[in-house]
């Protein structure tokens, strides 16, 4: 019997019994979802249609995901999932609250519905969502889900920023050879110097982009542990920076000064995400961004100072 359910304003379907279970399980659509399926007379919420299945699990507080009544444990009155009680514990330690159960009404931003509104119109929705309202959309941003989706939207922004960044030195270099009255030798030395550097850049950029995405997460994660604010697993975290990166390669489309632009809204997003994401105060989010800057800055006084303190003692 073929389902359709209710998502993001428009029917999706059709398709079987089995794929509405596993889109609740994944927490892609909820008890209170709009669903039909042949026989009925008009849409209803999965959990009032009969045969559904939905009755034979619980739904967990904070997922959203429904889960065998064995895997569920009460805390103060409502349900958890085992593999979510660690996070409500440190969540009751920390701001003496449970945690938002908003869940399910987190499935943003646009690039998670790619296959649906097409992978470029979904890049462009995500990067205009990000820039512009970055508040609202990681409000909205789905918090688990997978590395794979928000890396892949990060890694091919970082590249595209590096490109739009050596085309911009490339132009640059031929309009100051040219002006100095060198026009040919200006576009064949700097158009082949500029094309080999273009594709080392690119090189490098195919296998650091991919580190510095995982190290800058993991950092921060980090730094948010010691800042006491790491609300959620390392996962929100790595979705967080990769979605906040978006705006930092779109704008290296200004020419001189848009990788400076581009680089400080994209620490600014980065800061809002970490605290819509982790539900923490922004103060701590803007002290987890800064942290590890702060500390390498403070070894590299330190360093400075103990180096002219040894150059001091030498010269004696």
């Amino acid at each position: 019997m073929n389902w359709y359910y209710e998502f993001g304003g428009q029917r999706q379907g059709p398709i079987s019994k089995e794929e509405i279970d596993r889109l609740v399980v994944a927490g892609t659509i909820s008890l209170n979802t709009l669903v039909w399926k042949e026989g009925m007379e008009t849409w209803a919420a999965l959990k009032d249609v009969q045969g559904s299945g939905v009755g034979e699990g619980i739904r967990c507080s904070a997922t959203g995901r429904i889960f065998p009544a064995e895997e569920i444990v009460y805390i103060a009155g409502k349900p958890y999932s085992l593999e979510a009680k660690e996070r409500v514990m440190q969540s009751i330690s920390q701001t003496g609250a449970l945690p938002s159960e908003d869940e399910e009404e987190r499935t943003g931003p646009e690039w998670e519905d790619r296959d649906r509104l097409g992978f470029f119109p979904a890049g462009w929705q995500t990067t205009k969502s990000v820039m512009m309202d970055p508040t609202r959309t990681f409000s909205k941003m789905k918090r688990e889900g997978g590395l794979g989706g928000p890396f892949l939207y990060s890694f091919l922004l970082s590249l595209f920023g590096l490109a739009l960044s050596m085309g911009y030195q490339f132009i640059f270099m031929g309009v100051m050879k040219q002006s100095s009255g060198e026009l040919s030798k200006a576009f064949g030395n700097s158009a082949g110097g500029a094309g080999l550097g273009l594709g080392v850049v690119l090189l490098i950029g195919i296998i650091g982009v991919p580190a510095g995405i995982f190290m800058m997460s993991g950092i921060t994660h980090l730094s948010l542990k010691i800042c006491g604010g790491a609300t959620q697993p390392f996962e929100t975290t790595f979705r967080t920076y990769c979605y906040a990166s978006g705006p930092g390669a779109a704008l290296q489309l200004i020419p001189i000064c848009g990788g400076s632009v581009g680089a400080l809204w994209t620490l600014v997003c980065f800061c809002i995400g970490l605290a819509k994401t982790h539900q923490i105060s922004t103060t701590r989010a803007v002290c987890a961004v800064l942290l590890p800057g702060a500390t390498c800055v403070c070894l590299m006084l330190l360093a400075i100072s103990a180096g002219a303190g040894f150059s001091q003692l030498g010269g004696r």
